[in-house]
């Protein structure tokens, strides 16, 4: 068990899927009014703008005294840049390459950004752990706030789409059952309750690769740990087909979150993000479990509930 309870009292998400399927409030913001400097703009990438777009409305709309770290976690990384630098290795021959997209091809690009943005000097951090790399940010910033000196971290989950990655896992067939999505969410994760806390988070749990939940049992072990029975869940989000059937017959709401948002390495950031405007929307569910797992990589679980439980 931990020292201290884990909050979120501010939330921020982009999330150009949802956006396409009429959903309001999830497309892509007026950048020039966030980032008023229209060189700064012109350099970024289209996954930096989302990043540091929605990290700086998160933090607009939180109530914090100062910030005590940055941690993002993102699977792919930024894949426009990535591609820039590595055609124009080709076109180039390996001569006068620009470094501009070699520069911002990397992963902590937008946690470093973020943190020029608003010059905070403090813990940065960033994880490309595949379809953990959100939990595995989520685990490190729980692990940071229990440090005494430590209140407030901002925890991000970002990836985009590419017509390249579009066309590489079509060919492995991934589109058969899934839908392409891309997505930047940004979460104030705070020691501290206040009265803009929206939710606590109860656990985050990954498992190793091969692992998997074959019946509600399981589910029921791992809630055990936390003093609760699965029909006690107000509503499960689960990103996997498989444990989405199993789990249809109960009597507990399941939505297939990726059906809104598509598949992508840390569409759970977007998961996390809906149980928090759940909580906001639907007063009568205050647990909410969500399981996820991208494509063959590590299943995880994350438990969160309402703030004033």
């Amino acid at each position: 068990m931990l020292d201290k309870r884990i909050y979120i009292n501010s939330l921020a998400g982009i999330s150009p899927p949802m956006a396409l399927r009429g959903f309001e409030n999830v497309g892509e913001p007026d950048y020039k009014e966030l980032i008023p400097d229209a060189e700064l703009r012109r350099r970024m990438s289209r996954i930096v703008r989302m990043g540091a777009a929605s990290a700086l409305i998160c933090l607009k709309k939180a109530d914090f005294e100062s910030l005590d770290g940055i941690i993002t976690g993102t699977g792919w990384g930024c894949l426009s840049d990535t591609e820039k630098f590595l055609n124009s290795i080709l076109d180039n021959n390996e001569r006068m390459l620009n470094p501009t997209s070699f520069i911002q091809s990397t992963a902590n690009t937008i946690g470093a950004q973020v943190a020029l943005l608003i010059e905070e000097k403090n813990y940065n951090n960033t994880f490309a752990h595949g379809g953990t790399s959100f939990e595995a940010s989520m685990i490190d910033a729980i692990l940071k706030l229990q440090e005494e000196s430590c209140k407030n971290i901002l925890v991000g989950g970002f990836d985009e789409i590419t017509p390249t990655v579009i066309h590489l896992l079509g060919r492995m067939g991934v589109w058969r059952t899934s839908t392409p999505g891309e997505g930047s969410h940004f979460f104030l994760f705070s020691s501290i309750l206040n009265d803009s806390s929206i939710a606590e988070v109860v656990s985050v749990k990954t498992f190793p690769k091969g692992f998997a939940i074959s019946s509600v049992d399981q589910i029921e072990e791992y809630l055990a740990l936390w003093g609760m029975k699965y029909n006690e869940t107000g509503k499960v989000l689960c990103g996997v087909n498989n444990i989405n059937k199993l789990l249809a017959d109960s009597e507990v709401p399941v939505i297939n979150f990726k059906e809104l948002c598509g598949e992508y390495p840390t569409a759970s950031a977007f998961a996390l993000w809906m149980a928090c405007n759940t909580f906001r929307t639907e007063p009568d569910i205050n647990r909410i479990l969500i399981v996820n797992k991208h494509l063959r990589d590590q299943l995880s679980l994350i438990l969160v509930k309402r703030a004033n439980l």
